[in-house]
């Protein structure tokens, strides 16, 4: 009687019920990260078994929904695609509720009994065979996830497999005709192409695989422009400044080593700068022995570092340059020919990589705090243990934190 007596919640209007759906189908986190797709799957066939009316409501229009995919069975995938997926995040590692079934049966019944698919559905497909585009990354196969997926407006998608012999590289070309898309992540690949990305991208993040160990350089096709765009390497790193300069408000540099290539028109400081790096049989100046030449070259990196403080508070688009890691303790400036940044970078990375770019001269953080006085009212230098930020003083505009995705 009291059960007659309370509320009847399967008369609730629409635009409550879909606030309702929006919390049972929401992650339970703000990080960005989605709802593991065998938790959905739960809580989304609760809600339509709960009356006809909640099932209705949920049909007729779903929330956006943010989701977590590691494995997933293959008929499904027409269902989810009927979906207003936003965020949608591919990783092997991430829903343990659904590992992929082993090769023998007794590995089967332990992983049905850990909470796996339901028994009879089709074999799940891992991370690995859900997006093509990834050169040797697994046995490739024809993809038709992302395309249907037209609402996304997040995407995280981690490589499944790299190594030394099977590199896997990540194509933009995967991601055409997703229109909406506005957040990408990309994680532990061995290089990216990153000509075909799509131009409504804000935010992008590149992680190379740890076992890298050229001197990656990543470059952004003309018409992308960026709020944000963070890079993450273990080992060394170029950034080519004036190029991103112009189509990122905010670069993050997460590395060991990183070098800053510099375009100028100055050809003798190029010169000046690269002499014992030419002229040294291949070794760094402080093993050529050149003495006068090493003081030059350190002074023309002095000068190319300089160079664009002078020009970063009306650079056009960049306010922000954050280094974290080890190469936050020393900036290192390549002064380069303008058109030629990434070969140039690729270039003295070809000499320095035995010994590393920790010989080479750079701005230490001292260094950095007297650059301070001389644009106190256009730049703004913040030191920390294994952190350096170079901001415009621009306050009228706000930028999302250093180290925030």
């Amino acid at each position: 009687m009291e059960a007659a007596n309370g509320p009847d919640f399967s008369h609730l209007p629409s635009d409550a019920l879909h606030h309702v759906f929006e919390q049972l189908l929401k992650p339970g986190t703000g990080d960005g990260t989605g709802l593991p797709l065998s938790e959905f799957v739960t809580r989304y066939a609760t809600v339509r078994q709960t009356c006809k009316h909640w099932s209705e409501v949920l049909l007729a229009a779903p929330p956006l929904l943010h989701l977590d995919v590691s494995v997933m069975p293959e008929s499904w995938l027409p269902w989810l695609a009927s979906l207003p997926l936003a965020t949608l995040r591919i990783d092997d590692r991430l829903d343990v509720a659904w590992s992929p079934p082993g090769e023998d049966k007794q590995q089967h019944g332990r992983q049905q009994r850990a909470g796996g698919p339901p028994a009879g559905m089709p074999a799940p497909l891992t991370a690995r065979h859900l997006v093509q585009g990834l050169e040797g990354a697994g046995l490739p196969r024809p993809f038709w996830l992302l395309l249907p997926f037209w609402r996304l407006q997040a995407l995280h998608l981690q490589a499944p497999v790299s190594s030394a012999a099977t590199p896997a590289v990540f194509d933009g070309a995967c991601l055409e005709g997703l229109s909406q898309l506005q957040r990408l992540s990309l994680g532990s690949f061995a290089d990216f192409k990153l000509q075909q990305l799509p131009g409504s991208l804000r935010r992008l993040r590149l992680c190379y695989d740890a076992q890298n160990r050229t001197l990656s350089v990543p470059e952004l096709p003309p018409h992308i422009s960026l709020d944000l765009l963070r890079v993450e390497k273990a080992g060394a790193l170029g950034i080519p400044l004036d190029d991103l300069a112009t189509r990122v408000a905010a670069v993050e540099a997460h590395a060991a080593e990183v070098l800053l290539g510099v375009a100028v028109e100055d050809r003798q400081l190029i010169r000046t700068f690269e002499r014992p790096y030419r002229e040294g049989s291949f070794v760094p100046p402080h093993i050529w022995g050149d003495e006068e030449a090493d003081d030059k070259s350190k002074d023309a990196a002095a000068m190319t570092a300089n160079h664009f403080l002078v020009r970063l508070p009306s650079a056009g688009r960049l306010q922000r340059l954050s280094v974290r890691g080890g190469a936050a303790h020393s900036l290192k400036f390549m002064p380069v020919a303008p058109g030629g940044v990434a070969s140039s970078l690729n270039w003295l990375w070809s000499v320095v990589r035995l010994q590393g770019m920790h010989q080479m001269y750079g701005l230490s953080g001292e260094e950095m705090d007297e650059r301070q006085q001389l644009f106190y009212d256009r730049l703004r230098f913040t030191l920390a243990p294994g952190a350096c930020d170079i901001e415009v003083v621009k306050p009228q505009q706000a930028l999302a934190p250093a180290g925030a995705w």
